[in-house]
């Protein structure tokens, strides 16, 4: 927000912190679900800059104009910038910004959040979906070994270390996380505690400044310390990739067949409502960050049940079993789940 905010003030230094708050906060571009905050648009604001100059009021806000452009979603990028099935929230949520007098995220750690929700993909540096014991980063429903694992609890586990610090503590037990199974656990502690941070950060520092130069017009050497904060930062990203991967990896056909990326599970326009749902979650995962909260199967409920209308043709597998197992007595119905052994 602070790179836009200079890019405004470029064009008239006189103006008010007011004109420039709203004026961004207007021309926001419009998440639907979610009602405490909008993804910014530079392009948008940049282009709308005389117009609200026209009718701006100090005193009051006015409706002079909406954006009504629709977020990113599941569109393929290039290999650089792979993004997971959830990648959007990460890159179209990464300002998202209310009013409510908690500190807005500045644009690097923004980047360093997005950074975090690609991670899991990048086989170089990470795990890598392929191998041995890396399917519970990916909301997949069970293991490779075949084994169900309650992506729900992972969810918790991820976002509470890394507000935590980034690291699983010898105090730290699998039955601190309902639902958790101690394999899980204890393969989790080892991949996070096992994370290279330097080297990992020195990459992040790459990728976020060729993203100032491209997005937000600013040349600038970016500097990642190795501290609590952008370890917070980066893990609950990599959270976020998890738990809206399960919208694709635990998707489950009316056949009952798993939805597959052959059959559509990068594709927006498939079961719309599912990309909807990972939508509003990841805005009520940021909005969590902020407040230095972790995040568990409360924020998934609610997601879901934004969208569920009792015409939802797909169904999640396992979804009613692994809230319930972490703590909620789920209100999801039971048509939406799909049982699977």
């Amino acid at each position: 927000m602070v790179g836009v905010a200079s890019l405004l003030w470029e064009k008239d230094p006189k103006k008010s912190n007011e004109f420039i708050r709203q004026l961004i906060n207007k021309s926001a571009k419009e998440i639907e679900g979610i009602n405490t905050c909008g993804l910014l648009d530079a392009e948008y604001a940049m282009s709308m800059y005389d117009t609200f100059t026209e009718s701006f009021d100090e005193t009051q806000e006015k409706e002079v104009f909406k954006n009504i452009e629709e977020p990113e979603d599941f569109t393929e990028v290039t290999n650089d910038d792979i993004y997971v099935e959830g990648r959007w929230m990460a890159a179209d949520h990464r300002l998202a910004v209310s009013n409510s007098g908690v500190s807005d995220f500045s644009i690097i750690d923004i980047e360093l959040i997005k950074q975090g929700c690609v991670f899991p993909d990048n086989d170089k540096l990470a795990w890598g979906g392929s191998k041995t014991g890396a399917t519970h980063w990916h909301g997949r429903y069970k293991n490779d070994k075949n084994q169900l694992i309650n992506y729900v609890a992972i969810f918790e586990m991820i976002t509470d270390t890394a507000i935590n610090g980034g690291k699983v503590t010898n105090e730290v037990i699998y039955n601190d996380y309902m639902g958790l199974d101690s394999t899980t656990f204890l393969q989790l502690k080892k991949q996070i505690n096992g994370l290279d941070y330097g080297t990992v950060f020195n990459y992040c520092e790459n990728k976020i400044e060729k993203k100032l130069e491209e997005e937000y017009a600013i040349v600038q050497n970016v500097s990642l310390k190795n501290n609590e904060k952008n370890r917070k930062l980066f893990l609950y990203g990599c959270a976020i990739h998890t738990i809206t991967d399960a919208f694709a990896h635990a998707i489950v056909e009316s056949d009952g067949s798993m939805l597959t990326h052959d059959e559509g599970a990068d594709d927006t326009t498939y079961y719309h409502k599912r990309h909807k749902m990972a939508t509003a979650l990841t805005g009520y995962a940021l909005l969590n960050l902020k407040h230095n909260m972790y995040s568990d199967g409360k924020e998934v409920e609610k997601a879901i049940m934004n969208y569920w209308d009792g015409n939802t043709k797909f169904r999640m597998a396992n979804i009613k079993k692994y809230l319930n197992e972490n703590g909620y007595v789920s209100a999801v119905p039971d048509s939406f789940q799909a049982i699977k052994n």
